[in-house]
């Protein structure tokens, strides 16, 4: 499921290879994401993990991101080899 799109029209994705993680580097990317979408006057951001990412969770809840819905969900079953609890977070950013 998506947030609503009206309120976080922009969608976040990051992906960091294991060795750039813990550089530094995704919240240099966050950072730069959330400001160029500041500048554009766009109200809101959504993103989408699993409970099991915690560093990435812990990245998006120190940015002020806060969970919007979560569930046990299929969805992560291709990378994980099982279901996995999908977690929507979003951001106002306006």
């Amino acid at each position: 499921p998506h947030a609503p799109t009206g309120a976080y029209p922009a969608q976040l994705h990051i992906n960091l290879l294991p060795q750039a993680r813990g550089t530094g580097l995704g919240q240099a990317l966050l950072n730069a994401h959330l400001e160029a979408l500041r500048q554009h006057r766009v109200p809101g951001v959504q993103l989408s993990t699993t409970r099991e990412n915690a560093a990435a969770l812990r990245l998006y809840e120190r940015a002020g991101f806060w969970v919007w819905r979560e569930a046990s969900s299929p969805l992560w079953r291709p990378w994980l080899g099982r279901d996995a609890v999908h977690v929507v977070m979003v951001k106002e950013l306006l």
